[in-house]
């Protein structure tokens, strides 16, 4: 214990002093403990913390965070470790401690004290500015209590010895956090034990920011992408394909899971199912279900197996490569003339065959090769363009022996086959044979050996015609004789019998009666591939060879036939004629019948009279048309009969003049001239009848004229046939005749030989 001091000022004694400052660095110390268990619980909790943010969505499949991310993570966790050192530990520690703050704290732990300390403490100057106030009057007041307030001192003095200053302190939340602060380290620590190396990839991407992955349970990839990405062709189905590491300690994954989203604005989730067993040491999932059937636009997805996603695949849709144009070059065959031919191709396109062919190929797209295949033969042929990529390429067709038709499938730059191959297909034209189209002209079927035999008609060939000409055949004996063709137009020639029988020529024909001659027009084109040239013929026709007179016997039945035929066309004009004549004389009758009885219905005689007329005129014109066609066809019987005599040689200037003069020439006239008048005013005829013209009737009495006009005009050439017919018994007497002196003389030849060897005869 210590003495009291003679001056009147009382200080606080070095004890209690001493606790004072013990105290208060025990205060310091609990702080900074306190401080530094929650900045290593801070610390722990927002490790914890960044770990599960980065580590629990790989385990759900996500990717690890970004590096930006990790770095603001790691900034905020700085900051919250200088916020927790300031609060817990600055903000505390350097505070000012007053000693009769900390003597009050005593005082309550130790109330024996009985507020002594407290006195103590002031009286010895430890006071803010207020109490110091009243600790200058508590001074001066000291001579009046000084022994009370010395023996205070004195109390607190040997109280002192009595504080135990641990009792001062709640070590419970110390304690608390202490423990939190072990617990926390002790997790990082089990972490790191047990947690395989979770604990330094944690710390070398949390605190180090390394960019070092977390490991996976499962390893997939994409099958058949590059960089991420596929391309395939606008349209088509794809089939998503992913393996899976089966290797692992792991099992693979039982699904892997598509997340997509289209440029459309699709978006779904679909699940992989496995394809098979595993092989190769990878087990492999497909998905062939939308959106990817059919697609049309591009599609972002990521791919999930187990804790592995692979983020931004892309399906990116391209169009296909096709075939935008062929150009063909041709060199077409000698047969045509080795003519160079450029065209574009078209479907349905042909070429002569024997063409040689090259195609140029443009497509729509840069290729790195092309395949083509022969339909046909099955043969395939393929390109390579790889090193220099091409839109336009040449193709070697050869020499076109008959349909051309092949395949082509085009292979892109962007690894796309086009959809379809795309089909070329030329047609062979195959060089046909000359048509000749070729009929004789005024022969018939029995010719004399002196004839002439001409044709008309065309000759012509798809190209162009090599040589033509006539071809007889006598009994086994063929020959051939060239004629030109005209440059333009039909053909208009003959081959002359007599011509080609005469002694001059090399090789005589030898023609006699009864031979029997077959006569065609032949022609060769130029085609000079495999089979030689093609030759073109005429229908045959088979030719008999008679004598002069059994030509002219059989030219005079013939003309006889027509003459009986014009007669009986002359007997149907009399009859058009009579009908007119009935419509003519109506109107006679009808003026009788309207001065008959009055109670006559008047209105409906004439009304049938009108349409008796109308039949009687439509009748007469059918019937006229009918006799003008046949007349014009009688014209022309006897022309081919004219033409028959002067090709055969048989012709007189009489026979031709009469022909001419007086039957053809007039039948012309009846066909061309009188036939058609009289049918225009048969016509109006008509009109008139149905418009009840009251000049019908003066056109009745024209008609009739004009059919009167024909009749005799028929008469007159009637009887020029007759005088043909006459004469032409005349000459069919005279070759019986000429006959008969034939026949005796043969039998008189027979009766002397016959003689001779009876006489010769022993």
């Amino acid at each position: 214990m210590s003495t009291a001091t003679p001056d009147k000022t009382i200080r606080t004694p070095n004890s209690i002093s001493k606790l004072l400052d013990e105290l208060r660095s025990r205060i310091r110390r609990y702080v900074v403990i306190e401080g530094i268990a929650m900045t290593i619980i801070w610390l722990v909790v927002a490790f914890w913390l960044m770990l599960a943010m980065d580590y629990l969505p790989v385990l759900l499949g996500a990717n690890e965070m970004p590096r930006g991310a990790r770095m603001v993570l790691l900034g905020l966790t700085v900051l919250g470790v200088l916020l927790v050192a300031y609060w817990y530990i600055f903000r505390r520690v350097f505070c000012t401690f007053r000693n009769s703050s900390l003597a009050i704290l005593i005082e309550r732990q130790f109330p024996s004290f009985r507020d002594s300390l407290v006195t103590t403490v002031e009286l010895g100057g430890d006071l803010d500015d207020v109490e110091q106030q009243d600790h200058e009057a508590i001074q001066n007041a000291l001579p009046n209590s000084q022994a009370m307030l010395w023996e205070t001192v004195e109390n607190a003095e040997s109280s002192v010895e009595d504080v135990e200053l641990s009792r001062v302190f709640n070590y419970k939340p110390l304690a608390g956090k202490i423990t939190g602060a072990v617990v926390a380290v002790l997790s990082l620590v089990l972490l790191g034990i047990f947690g395989g190396n979770v604990l330094g990839i944690g710390a070398s991407r949390l605190l180090g920011l390394s960019s070092n992955p977390w490991p996976r349970r499962a390893a997939i990839e994409m099958v058949g992408f590059t960089d991420d990405q596929r391309k395939i062709a606008k349209g088509t189905d794809f089939i998503v394909r992913v393996r899976a590491d089966a290797n692992r300690a792991y099992p693979p994954p039982e699904l892997c899971s598509i997340l997509y989203k289209t440029d459309d604005g699709d978006s779904g989730r679909v699940n992989m199912s496995r394809d098979g067993e595993p092989r190769g040491g990878f087990q492999y999932y497909v998905f062939n279900g939308k959106p990817f059937k059919g697609v049309l636009n591009d599609i972002q997805f990521d791919v999930i197996g187990y804790d592995h996603r692979l983020r931004d695949q892309t399906l990116k849709v391209v169009l296909s490569p096709v075939v935008t144009a062929i150009q063909l070059d041709s060199k077409l065959p000698p047969y045509i003339g080795d003519v160079p031919r450029q065209e574009k191709w078209t479907p349905g396109l042909q070429l002569p065959i024997g063409s040689q062919v090259q195609a140029t190929i443009e497509t729509s797209k840069p290729l790195t090769s092309a395949s083509i295949r022969d339909i046909d033969s099955g043969q395939e042929a393929s390109f390579d363009f790889s090193s220099e990529p091409k839109t336009s390429w040449n193709l070697d067709l050869g020499s076109l022996a008959g349909r051309k038709a092949i395949s082509i499938t085009l292979n892109d730059t962007d690894g796309i086959a086009s959809l379809e191959p795309h089909l070329l297909t030329i047609g062979a034209v195959e060089d046909t044979i000359p048509n000749v189209d070729i009929s004789l002209r005024g022969i018939g079927t029995a010719i004399t050996a002196q004839a002439r035999l001409p044709i008309e008609g065309t000759i012509n060939d798809d190209y162009e015609v090599n040589r033509s000409w006539f071809g007889i055949k006598i009994g086994d004996e063929s020959r051939e004789f060239e004629f030109p063709l005209p440059v333009d137009g039909p053909i208009e020639t003959a081959l002359d019998l007599r011509e080609e029988s005469t002694a001059a020529r090399e090789k005589p024909i030898v023609l006699k009666p009864q031979d029997r001659v077959i006569f065609t027009v032949k022609a060769s084109d130029k085609f000079d591939l495999e089979g030689g040239t093609h030759t073109g013929s005429s229908d045959p026709t088979v030719l008999t060879v008679v004598r002069s007179d059994e030509l002219l016997a059989i030219l005079d039945g013939r003309e006889l036939g027509l003459r009986r035929r014009f007669e009986q066309i002359r007997s149907e004009m009399m009859q058009s004629r009579d009908s007119l004549a009935r419509l003519r004389a109506s109107f006679r009758e009808d003026t009788e019948t309207e001065s008959a009885d009055e109670e006559v219905d008047v209105k409906a005689a004439q009304k049938n009279l009108a349409d008796l007329r109308d039949r009687w005129a439509s009748w007469a014109g059918q019937k006229g048309e009918q006799s003008s066609m046949e007349v014009e066809g009688i014209a022309l019987a006897f022309e081919d009969i004219r033409e028959e005599l002067v090709n055969n040689r048989v012709d007189t200037q009489e026979r031709k003049s009469r022909m001419d003069g007086q039957i053809i020439g007039p039948l012309r006239q009846i066909s061309g001239e009188l036939f058609p008048t009289w049918q225009d005013s048969l016509t109006e005829l008509r009109t008139m009848l149905r418009e009840e013209d009251t000049r019908s009737e003066s056109k009745s009495v024209a008609v009739v004229g004009s059919a009167d006009q024909i009749i005799v005009a028929m008469d007159a050439i009637l009887e020029k046939m007759l005088e043909l017919e006459d004469y032409a018994e005349l000459v069919k007497i005279v070759r019986q005749i000429i006959e008969q002196q034939e026949g005796l003389l043969e039998q008189t030849k027979d009766e002397q030989k016959s003689s001779v060897l009876n006489f010769l005869d022993p």
